[in-house]
């Protein structure tokens, strides 16, 4: 018997090293596959997937990419959320970039931007409100309006720039993730920052520092009030 369960695993990973040192690589010639997606608030992005939003899409979504790579490109709602990313399992090496378009309509709330995604989102994007999260690498520019708050989080080496404007915004972050908000209007705005991260922000009201430790630096523009400051560990906090 364990034997016989020796030869399985030995099997299973056998399949395993044989599907890792065959990567499904993109033969160059692109494909856009229109798709019917259920509705949506939220969407999820991964595996240096870029995201874009426009107006001429209208319904469902759009994906772009390599022909023979298109099938690889999972696109599914799971409790109000699209998420987009390549099929489980899959090394996949596209040749084309692979592009997501989803409608700009302003019901998307929270967008997640996993490792190594990066995007510039062209349209400028209205809503209520918005939460972005950044993480492992990810990069991303977009022109928000939002009528309330927008809150960032930000991970790992992530840069995102934000311009437009907002009620109020949020940030937190953490190793080494860099945010410019320089051309982003806030009234008021609550930050922390650690782990050598870089924040420049517009302010216009008040400013709560709640934490900026690690060597961070947050600079900010705007006539505005400084409110709750905690600074440690080579942190600096100044107006530009």
């Amino acid at each position: 018997m364990k034997k016989l369960i020796l030869t399985a695993t030995m099997i299973v990973m056998a399949v395993a090293m044989c599907q890792a040192k065959n990567p499904i690589k993109g033969n160059g010639n692109e494909k856009k596959d229109a798709r019917t997606i259920e509705n949506y608030t939220a969407i999820s992005v991964a595996d240096g997937i870029a995201l874009n939003f426009s107006r001429d899409q209208l319904s469902g979504i759009v994906v772009s990419a390599d022909e023979n790579v298109c099938e690889y490109i999972v696109t599914e709602v799971i409790g109000g959320e699209l998420v987009i990313r390549f099929k489980t399992g899959e090394t996949v090496k596209p040749k084309k970039d692979v592009v997501v378009t989803v409608p700009n309509n302003g019901t998307v709330t929270a967008l997640t931007v996993g490792a190594n995604s990066k995007f510039n989102i062209k349209e400028e994007i209205v809503v209520e409100g918005m939460t972005l999260k950044l993480m492992g690498g990810a990069q991303v520019e977009m022109k928000l309006d939002a009528r309330q708050t927008v809150q960032v989080e930000m991970i790992g080496n992530a840069k995102c720039e934000l311009t437009g404007k907002a009620a109020e915004m949020k940030l937190v972050m953490e190793g080494g993730a860099k945010f410019n908000g320089y051309n982003f209007k806030t009234k008021n705005a609550a930050c922390e920052l650690a782990g050598s991260s870089d924040a420049k922000i517009q302010c216009n009201d008040r400013i709560d520092v709640a934490d900026l430790t690690g060597n961070s630096t947050l600079y900010f523009k705007g006539d505005c009030e400084i409110g709750k400051v905690s600074l440690k560990g080579g942190s600096t906090l100044g107006n530009r």
